[in-house]
């Protein structure tokens, strides 16, 4: 991530939303852009940031059979020449001509998002089925698949598996009460 100069943050100032993500292409050398500023207008700024400056956070990485791969390794590439490409594809997307950020972090997550294959929601689904004993008679009792690998990567998507999950074994454990 890293914070735009005050100068850019005027430019930068009407990004909204959460922020984009980039398709596949050998064009492309980022997976997307999380508009910190925006998203979260109230976040404390531990780093000391004046208020007038413009968060980002730029993805980059992914699977390494996309077009718009980049190796976040190390000892592939430096901090400083991750930060380079962020900048540059952020203004590059903007319309604006880059300039380097006043305050900046890479942090690199590799492997931190699954990627998922052709079929994935049928085998998921078959799964669950596999899970859903009944607890009696030796039965195993009902289990339910929570996390990432499930129905999707957002903490959103996690919350929405766990709280359907939770009513389902709710009514699951209701309906054998009576």
């Amino acid at each position: 991530g890293f914070c735009a100069t005050r100068a850019e943050a005027v430019a930068l100032a009407d990004l909204r939303g959460f922020g984009y993500l980039c398709k596949p292409s050998p064009r492309e050398r980022i997976l997307g852009v999380c508009f910190d500023s925006a998203t979260f207008p109230l976040l404390g700024r531990p780093d000391g940031s004046p208020a007038d400056m413009r968060r980002f956070s730029v993805m980059m990485g992914g699977d390494s059979s996309l077009p718009n791969h980049v190796d976040i390794a190390p000892d592939a590439v430096s901090d400083e020449e991750l930060r380079d490409t962020a900048t540059a594809e952020l203004f590059r997307h903007v319309g604006q001509h880059p300039v380097a950020p006043d305050l900046w972090n890479v942090q690199r997550w590799p492997d931190a998002l699954p990627l998922y294959e052709v079929g994935h929601r049928e085998k998921v689904r078959q799964l669950a089925e596999l899970l859903q004993g009944d607890g009696v008679a030796g039965r195993p009792a009902p289990l339910s698949i929570l996390g990432t690998v499930v129905n999707g990567v957002g903490v959103n998507d996690c919350i929405r598996t766990a709280r359907l999950s939770t009513e389902a074994l709710v009514k699951r454990v209701r309906s054998a009460a009576q």
